[in-house]
């Protein structure tokens, strides 16, 4: 949906002219956000892929939309930019939580710096927003949700931090879907910030 909203000029002018069309796939979200979480029959098969079904379909227009309101401020391919960099640093990020032996403490202290350091640049960027503290604060938001990416992928797969227990394989889905769109935001507005 995301590169329809570069490429296919009638798809981006709709979302942009019927922008109250996006309530829709936002109380989607929300609803199968909380029915995943609060009832446990919602997370059983097939129910559970059905759900996960609509939760893809209906972020993934959320964030064709964002696509979409970039795309019309910016010339250039920067949605297709913006998934090659994701796509790239997933894998790379994938491949470090599945080989990589390490000391899981260190990261959570790492996390911890970056997340403080957000925080304080998020508070500059109230009284002085400029383009580069825009970079600067999605830079430093790449950074978290790479970590958290890590620690979601080393949940999956097991090991010295635990893992999911079965029944739970769907939210663990969501929370890697999630962290992953978070990081294509982030970096989308990178190279947005980069083109303009």
């Amino acid at each position: 949906m995301c590169l329809m909203s570069q490429y296919v000029e009638s798809y981006r002018n709709f979302q942009l002219d019927y922008g109250w069309f996006l309530v829709f796939p936002v109380l989607f979200v929300v609803a199968i956000m909380g029915a995943v979480f609060c009832v446990p029959k919602v997370r059983e098969f097939p129910l559970d892929m059905v759900m996960l079904l609509f939760f893809i379909l209906s972020f993934g227009y959320i964030v064709s939309y964002s696509c979409s309101y970039i795309q019309s401020q910016v010339d250039g391919p920067v949605v297709l930019l913006a998934v090659c960099i994701t796509i790239a640093i997933t894998i790379v990020i994938t491949l470090y939580a599945a080989f990589a032996k390490i000391n899981y403490n260190a990261l959570i202290g790492t996390l911890l710096v970056v997340s403080v350091t957000m925080i304080l640049v998020f508070m500059v960027a109230i009284f002085a927003l400029t383009p580069i503290m825009v970079s600067i604060y999605c830079g430093l938001a790449v950074i978290i949700y790479g970590i958290y990416l890590v620690f979601i992928t080393k949940l999956i797969l097991g090991g010295e931090l635990g893992d999911f227990p079965m029944d739970n394989y769907i939210i663990a889905s969501l929370f890697l879907y999630i962290y992953i769109i978070k990081m294509f935001l982030m970096i989308l507005r990178i190279v947005a910030n980069a083109k303009r």
